[in-house]
């Protein structure tokens, strides 16, 4: 981790710890509120009330009609196909890149494949969406984020999860494992600004089930898109 104050004066030096989302719309930042209350972690981003709206959207299946409504929904506002970020899985890559990058452009989706490892270059084309593996995600932002697969993200995470007993809080090791997939998995659903789209390739996992449940009492903010 870079310590960037290191030989700096300490006068110099004033940090303010933001308690207000400054970046994403209203109910975004009120769901992933609920998100992580639900799965008892601690997220202490608030909503703000001058960023109003914001939709979340839960799927099973991305369709052309449903990828071209979130492209006029950036147009008009003012946005381009580079403002929708889609995050894939490791499941959905392969040594050439993400592994439906033929199926989307069948149906008049262009993308830029930063899953591929020899990419020599970054998206330049607004005409183009962006396409990146979940563990690439830090740092990215789009008007709309398709986090497809989010169920094996989650599970990706627990089977990838390194115990450490010396940090347990008095913890099991599987409530380790189900805190540290369900912390992680709020970077990618805090990377859009105005609309979540949630793919579920198992609408019966653990995660589709809490989502479903979400979408009953939190039905102005989560719309249930699952067939």
């Amino acid at each position: 981790k870079l310590d960037f104050s290191k030989n700096v004066d300490a006068s110099f030096i004033h940090k303010n710890n933001l308690s207000k989302g400054l970046r994403q719309q209203y109910n975004l930042v009120t769901f992933i509120q609920e998100f992580a209350r639900r799965n008892n972690l601690i997220w202490d981003v608030k909503p703000n009330s001058i960023l109003p709206g914001g939709k979340v959207i839960v799927t099973n299946q991305i369709t052309d009609t449903m990828f071209n409504s979130l492209q006029v929904d950036c147009v008009e506002h003012e946005g381009e196909n580079y403002d929708i970020l889609m995050l894939v899985p490791p499941s959905l890559v392969d040594d050439k890149g993400f592994k439906l990058l033929d199926a989307f452009k069948n149906f008049g989706v262009f993308l830029f494949d930063g899953t591929n490892k020899d990419r020599d270059e970054y998206s330049i084309d607004d005409r183009e969406c962006r396409v990146y593996q979940y563990d690439s995600c830090r740092g990215l932002e789009g008007w709309t984020t398709i986090c497809l697969c989010f169920d094996e993200l989650i599970q990706y995470k627990k089977d990838t999860y390194i115990d450490d007993p010396e940090t347990s809080f008095g913890l099991t090791p599987e409530a380790r494992r189900h805190d540290y997939a369900y912390l992680w998995s709020l970077m990618p659903l805090s990377r859009p600004i105005n609309t979540l789209v949630i793919h579920l390739k198992d609408k019966d996992s653990e995660v589709g089930k809490l989502l479903k449940q979400m979408s009953n009492d939190m039905n102005d903010i989560v719309k249930w898109e699952v067939k």
